[in-house]
């Protein structure tokens, strides 16, 4: 260590024992110097036990020994390996197992004195620990007090524990040591958060668990301020642009607008259509989420929006992630549209080459119009020169590089994202923190809460008499299904199948529509157009129908196998139905096969409200499961919690915006502890090995 200066940033492979090989493992768990390693936290810890006699141990029980190597073996088999290492004491002897770490074969050697800790295992009359920490025992002269917690550490593979805790304790105990918290340097105040360079110490020698609390702490809040520093900036950026297009409403063109609707907005849909053409007319673009629940109304705000952009004279486009959604918007838009003297497109994949053609060059030409379609919008081919704004509906579908490859289009265009599907606040403040927000959250007059009930799968024959009858009184009913067609892998209900054994109940009769995501597009809308004249009054699919189908005479919704779908998707599918004057059900068919699946269907037979179902749906799930951000890294979080830590996140956001304000956050992310893919501190949680 004597070679290394005083930086933090000086490279570990400068230190004593780093050779070119272990620097380059180190730097594969993003740890390039000295503040790297220092910021490396345990994954967990683990409460030290005294060791026991080997003849002692129990099955099942957690233990530590300390013994002798006398023998070392290993096999790997595929993609599974185990090392076995037989270890022995004056009392008797006892394998040792280590699963899929095949590098640690050559760590021990016959006669070398070890220490193991972890949970004692049983085959036959067999005994062997299964270890969760080892480390080579010190000769009796040399021991000092052993920790109460032992750190656990992800290294590389093959990098000697006991080099790094060499390492840590040089760094540690030496000149090195000299941590400036970054949120004194940036002029935010203490407010209770523990000093980075004592959370620091801490965790890599933890105390009490008061202490070990406060770590946590302030861990988490690092974990959300890094996630939200980015978007803040981005955000900042956006408002220094300047957007080639203002949009500028009329007071006279507005009441005009509001007339021709059949129907009066609500006040939430109010003040977010004043917010939106506010910000409209402004010269710095608009960048905002429409976050409302099913039924609420984003689409008619939107539609006035895009309407007020092409009464100025410009274009507008709403791209929507299914053709289904785009001929739904297309319904309702063209009367609106009509009424407001605003021409209207629709540009799909199956759009056919005549149709496309004139679309294309309508678009190119710059004249004056709204656009609506799906991913085709985004072609290379597509050209929207006059672009002034883009509504983008159901934006978990979607991508950040597609929104910006529709920007692209136009420059810096005015931006409207649409959802209703379910998000809780602290997840929204995370996943569209670069986006302001617009609440719808109150339902039109005269909309009716759906019924929602629990059937049992075994209540099903039960369950299609009442839909028979319900059928032939003329009923509109939905049914969907998680598969398409059945698999020999699975005994979930299968839409084809479905409908063949409907059809042999009505006598062959024509009273079935089919939809899935397998059917071409036509034919999945000749389904929908049957069921929605009445046709056809059943309509069996899967959840292509989830989003943008409105068909105000359908009354009751069954959803088969319900515990196989979120309760975001099965909130959606509730939507459906409940969107005229009767009186509509939902139907949720499965016997919960867990307890946490039972519980999620018992909250959407208890609430109505997409913004309580969400956060129930996160309690239950996780942030990452919810929305499938956990595969991208977005929010896997190794401290933090959404549910319990929701006032760091808003104090991280808050403190986010000074700092970018204040014009400290170049290079900030430096001076951050947490950089992406560390694993979380478990503290007492770990249990004792």
């Amino acid at each position: 260590m004597s070679r290394v200066g005083h930086s933090l940033e000086t490279s570990v492979g400068e230190l004593k024992g780093i050779g070119p090989a272990r620097a380059e493992a180190l730097a594969q768990r993003s740890i390039r110097s000295l503040r790297d390693l220092l910021f490396h936290f345990p994954r967990r810890y683990l409460t030290r036990l005294p060791p026991q006699a080997i003849g002692s141990l129990q099955a099942g029980a957690r233990a530590a020994i300390e013994g002798r190597v006398s023998s070392v073996r290993a096999r790997r088999q595929g993609r599974r390996a185990v090392v076995r290492v037989r270890v022995g004491d004056a009392s008797g002897s006892i394998e040792v197992l280590f699963f899929n770490q095949y590098h640690l074969r050559h760590n021990f050697q016959r006669g070398e004195l070890w220490f193991f800790q972890g949970r004692v295992g049983q085959r036959g009359e067999q005994l062997s620990l299964l270890a969760a920490f080892h480390e080579r025992a010190a000769p009796a002269r040399e021991a000092g007090p052993a920790p109460v917690r032992i750190p656990v550490y992800d290294l590389p593979e093959g990098f000697p524990p006991r080099l790094h805790r060499r390492l840590l304790a040089a760094l540690l105990d030496g000149p090195h040591f000299e941590i400036t918290d970054w949120r004194r340097s940036c002029g935010l105040p203490a407010d209770g958060l523990e000093p980075l360079g004592q959370v620091v110490r801490a965790a890599h020698r933890p105390g009490s668990e008061a202490e070990l609390s406060r770590v946590k702490r302030r861990l988490a809040y690092e974990e959300f301020f890094r996630i939200l520093l980015p978007l803040e900036r981005a955000r900042a950026a956006l408002r220094r642009r300047t957007k080639p297009r203002p949009t500028r409403l009329s007071p006279a063109d507005r009441g005009r607008f509001e007339a021709s609707l059949p129907f009066a907005l609500t006040r939430a849909q109010t003040a977010a259509l004043d917010r939106i053409l506010a910000e409209l007319a402004e010269p710095a673009p608009m960048h905002r989420l429409l976050h409302g629940d099913v039924g609420s109304g984003k689409t008619v705000v939107a539609l006035l929006a895009l309407a007020a952009c092409v009464r100025a004279g410009h274009q507008a486009a709403l791209l929507a992630p299914t053709e289904v959604l785009v001929r739904q918007h297309q319904q309702s838009a063209e009367p609106l549209l009509h009424a407001l003297g605003v021409e209207l497109a629709v540009l799909t994949g199956s759009t056919r080459a005549g149709p496309r053609r004139e679309v294309l060059e309508r678009l190119a030409l710059g004249r004056p119009c709204v656009v609506i379609g799906t991913h085709a919008l985004l072609t290379a081919s597509v050209r929207i020169p006059n672009l002034a704004l883009a509504v983008i509906d159901e934006q978990h579908r979607f991508g950040v590089s597609q929104r910006a490859r529709l920007r692209e289009k136009a420059g810096d265009v005015d931006l409207l994202v649409m959802t209703a599907t379910p998000i809780p606040r602290s997840l929204a403040m995370t996943l569209y923190g670069d986006l302001d927000l617009s609440l719808l959250d109150e339902l039109p007059p005269g909309r009716r809460p759906v019924r929602t009930e629990r059937v049992a799968s075994e209540e099903l024959p039960a369950l299609f008499d009442r839909i028979q009858a319900a059928a032939l009184e003329g009923e509109r009913i939905f049914i969907v299904c998680p598969l398409v067609q059945e698999s020999r892998d699975s005994d979930l209900a299968a839409a084809v199948e479905l409908a063949r054994s409907l059809e042999r109940r009505f006598g062959g009769r024509p009273l079935v529509a089919l939809a899935h995501g397998r059917r071409k597009a036509e034919e999945n809308r000749e389904a929908l157009e049957d069921f929605r004249a009445g046709r056809r009054p059943v309509l069996v699919a899967t959840v292509v129908i989830e989003v943008g189908v409105d068909v105000p005479e359908a009354t009751l919704m069954v959803v088969l196998d319900a515990e196989r779908f979120g309760l975001a998707a099965l909130h959606q599918l509730r939507g459906r139905v409940g969107r005229g004057s009767a009186i509509s059900r939902c139907v949720l068919v499965g016997n919960g096969r867990t307890a946490n699946a039972a519980a999620r269907l018992d909250v959407l037979v208890q609430e109505s409200s997409g913004f309580e179902i969400a956060e129930r749906d996160l309690e239950l799930r996780g942030a990452g499961e919810l929305y499938g951000a956990r595969q991208h890294g977005l929010l896997d979080f190794a401290h933090a919690d959404l549910i319990r830590d929701l006032d760091l996140l808003a104090r991280a956001r808050d403190d986010a915006r000074r700092v970018v304000a204040s014009g400290r956050s170049a290079g900030l992310e430096a001076c951050l502890p947490l950089p992406a893919g560390r694993e979380p501190i478990d503290g007492a949680v770990a249990g004792p090995g």
